[in-house]
């Protein structure tokens, strides 16, 4: 077996955001900020370490933000916003790939559209909780909240949130370590 081992350093400033990312001393990218912390810029030295999307092929990557704190601009792409303040479009202007996003009346994403032609469809429950996805209209993952484990569902529970995280409205995931049956 042939390993190797490196040491990443990530170094943060006195506002506790990322300043500069090195890999075994050598500079990889050295972070920009606006005067409300918003990430404005950054300088990649790439040293190896593939960079796609919007930064693709671009060693200085500079945003633009509104004065509502929404990303307008990063790298290639531009972004718009719904008048509720939701993504609507994003477009790669280098590649022209568009991705459109879509919400039910309480902001809770729904759809997605990417530029391969995939669709990305979410359901939602009753408390506007994300309970499972689906591709091209396959369900590729289910959700179940502990404080719901009480004799309902079936099939296989991929995910398990807390009730605490269910509030948080963020786009992180808790995977299980293992698969859990559910109580049918």
């Amino acid at each position: 077996m042939n390993c190797t081992t490196q040491t990443s350093d990530y170094v943060h400033d006195l506002a506790g955001r990322l300043g500069t990312v090195t890999v075994d001393g050598a500079l990889i990218a050295d972070y920009a900020y606006d005067s409300n912390s918003n990430r404005v810029g950054v300088m990649q030295a790439g040293a190896g370490i593939p960079i796609s999307g919007c930064a693709a092929g671009l060693s200085n990557v500079s945003a633009t933000v509104d004065v509502q704190d929404r990303l307008l601009t990063y790298g290639t792409c531009q972004y718009q916003y719904t008048d509720n303040g939701e993504l609507n479009h994003k477009t790669d202007t280098a590649t022209s790939a568009q991705t459109s996003y879509q919400y039910d009346s309480f902001s809770n994403l729904r759809h997605v559209g990417l530029p391969d032609g995939r669709n990305i469809d979410y359901a939602i429950d009753g408390r506007n909780r994300s309970i499972g996805k689906s591709i091209d209209g396959v369900p590729v993952q289910g959700l179940v909240y502990m404080n719901d484990l009480k004799g309902k569902g079936s099939g296989l529970v991929l995910t398990r949130l807390p009730w605490w995280l269910s509030i948080a409205k963020c786009p992180v995931r808790c995977e299980s370590s293992s698969m859990v049956p559910a109580i049918t």
